[in-house]
């Protein structure tokens, strides 16, 4: 009803707010002055439907701290209401997922990186697994088999029907291999 904040020091310290004014209680504005600018109108909205619905708050978004330090929040809470239906605490958990996000970030980087050179063609590439289906292929890969993503999608290309008889033993060792450790050289 006060709309304050009242919160744990590590929870103060993320928003770049002072640990011990906070467990006191601070204005919400002065934790929402700290949500990233593009952010703070969907954390907002978020906030304010979960009070108007009683439903439960579940969202990421990035801090920003006095120091210029970006970082990533997890936020969780459910609000709580009195016998006539005011909204009388909003409690809740808060995470900071900035690893997690960088990671994410990384990953998502390297993955690019890895399909344009897929793409780029200088070598026939194709995606299968352990049962003889191919996924994706690139260009290269299909000119050198003489088939089509058509093919691909309608599964009409195996890897395993291209292997040569005198590559079957080899073939079968590598899946072994992957069964075994998730990949194969």
């Amino acid at each position: 009803p006060t709309n304050r904040v009242v919160t744990s020091q590590s929870f103060a310290r993320l928003f770049g707010v002072d640990p011990d004014h906070a467990m006191a209680g601070l204005p919400i504005e002065t934790f929402l002055d700290a949500v990233h600018r593009e952010d703070r109108p969907r954390v907002t909205a978020a906030i304010n439907q979960a009070i108007a619905s009683n439903s439960c708050y579940s969202t990421e978004f990035r801090i920003s701290k006095p120091n210029g330090e970006v970082r990533w929040c997890f936020a969780r809470g459910q609000v709580e209401y009195d016998s006539e239906g005011n909204a009388i605490a909003f409690p809740g958990a808060l995470t900071d997922i900035t690893d997690r996000k960088q990671a994410e970030t990384t990953l998502a980087q390297q993955e690019a990186r890895l399909r344009a050179f897929a793409e780029s063609n200088v070598i026939g590439i194709l995606q299968g697994d352990i049962y003889g289906n191919i996924h994706w292929a690139n260009d290269e890969f299909l000119r050198l088999v003489g088939y089509t993503h058509q093919d691909v999608k309608a599964q009409r290309l195996r890897w395993d029907d291209l292997t040569p008889p005198e590559y079957r033993e080899l073939e079968q060792q590598k899946i072994a291999e992957a069964r075994q450790r998730g990949a194969c050289t």
